[in-house]
């Protein structure tokens, strides 16, 4: 990473499989800075357009040619509309996919913990991602664990529904 660098990232980070390059979360967790070798190869911002937008995690595909990234997207902070989404970054700088869109307040999520709460994990073999929207404050429909098929062109989504899953409220 270069000089300077370190002041401008965030908490998380991920590395790509092969070793060579760092996915970083920006320090205001707005964006994704992308360095190879020492230097800054590619930035993710306005994943939100122009609405603030707050990355939970990021992580590679095993073969190194996309990202996923856990995102809160403040749509109207007055009334607290918002959503949180998976979305899918192409590592060559293609426009990002999103993969799942859950509606939620987002008020007050901004801080640390709330970026721990909302997060995407890949499964072993690299085919399913998962997000889950227990913890969140979305309809009581959505708290549920999601499961993303990476292998399907569609990347279909599958809802696991977890019985019991309060509100962050309760």
């Amino acid at each position: 990473i270069p000089a300077g660098a370190a002041g401008k990232l965030g908490m998380f980070a991920a590395a790509s499989p092969d070793g060579t390059r760092l996915a970083v979360v920006g320090e205001d967790a707005d964006k994704v800075l992308v360095f190879k070798e020492g230097a800054l190869e590619r930035t993710f911002e306005r994943l939100a357009g122009e609405k603030t937008c707050h990355i939970g995690n990021v992580l590679w595909s095993r073969d190194g040619t996309m990202l996923y990234a856990a995102v809160m997207r403040d749509e109207d902070q007055d009334i607290g509309s918002g959503s949180y989404a998976v979305l899918e970054l192409p590592a060559d700088g293609a426009a990002p996919r999103e993969l799942l869109v859950l509606k939620g307040d987002v008020r007050a999520k901004s801080d640390e913990a709330m970026k721990l709460v909302f997060q995407v994990g890949l499964s072993p073999d690299g085919k399913t991602l998962a997000a889950t929207g227990t913890l969140l404050d979305v309809e009581e429909k959505d708290r549920a664990l999601f499961l993303i098929d990476l292998a399907s062109p569609g990347r279909d989504v599958r809802k696991v529904p977890i019985p019991g899953a309060a509100s962050p409220g309760d």
